[in-house]
């Protein structure tokens, strides 16, 4: 009786051992090591990719001289990227003077996305034209930063800074923009 247990013991152990390295789960290896899928590499936030968005924008406009007062106002834009960092910028722009003041812009764009972080610092650089009383062209540089929710299809919002100059008649001014961007 001793020696048929310890039959059976020895058996069992032996038995046991032999599926020791797989626990019963998952493939066996017969002494290759198993091939694993790489692991997938994160590419950033892809809310910067090529394509087109519009932004609806609050802006103040802070004139250098006496010819108008510093006032709110506000505008659309319309941009097209052709690569992560390259694009162009079409903005119309009202500003609440004591005579209206219009706004109509073309601009180069150019922004560094920050990776993972969805956000973007951009520059911008262009001209346009003036509209009060009579019509001047401006040319026109600035900075800003644009921080979209990949979470919310990549709508976002943003902020920047353009300085705006003429040579004609218009006296030189920044403005301050405020808004959203809405990605399609």
């Amino acid at each position: 009786m001793k020696t048929i247990l310890s039959t059976m013991l020895a058996t069992l152990a032996l038995c046991s051992l032999a599926h020791a390295g797989s626990g019963g789960k998952g493939p066996i290896s017969y002494g290759k090591a198993p091939v694993l899928a790489p692991l997938p590499v994160d590419a950033g936030c892809a809310c910067f990719a090529p394509g087109s968005t519009v932004s609806l924008f609050g802006a103040a406009i802070f004139p250098t001289g006496d010819q108008y007062d510093d006032a709110l106002g506000g505008g659309i834009a319309y941009e097209q990227f052709f690569t992560e960092n390259i694009g162009i910028s079409a903005a119309a722009a009202w500003y609440a003077t004591e005579s209206e003041v219009h706004n109509y812009s073309l601009d180069a764009v150019v922004r560094l996305p920050l990776g993972d972080l969805c956000i973007a610092p951009y520059a911008v650089a262009g001209i346009g034209v003036h509209s009060n009383s009579h019509t001047e062209v401006i040319g026109r540089f600035g900075a800003g930063l644009d921080l979209r929710l990949s979470s919310m299809d990549c709508k976002g919002i943003f902020a920047d800074w353009i300085y705006t100059t003429d040579s004609g008649a218009v006296e030189d001014y920044s403005t301050v923009r405020l808004g959203i961007k809405l990605p399609f």
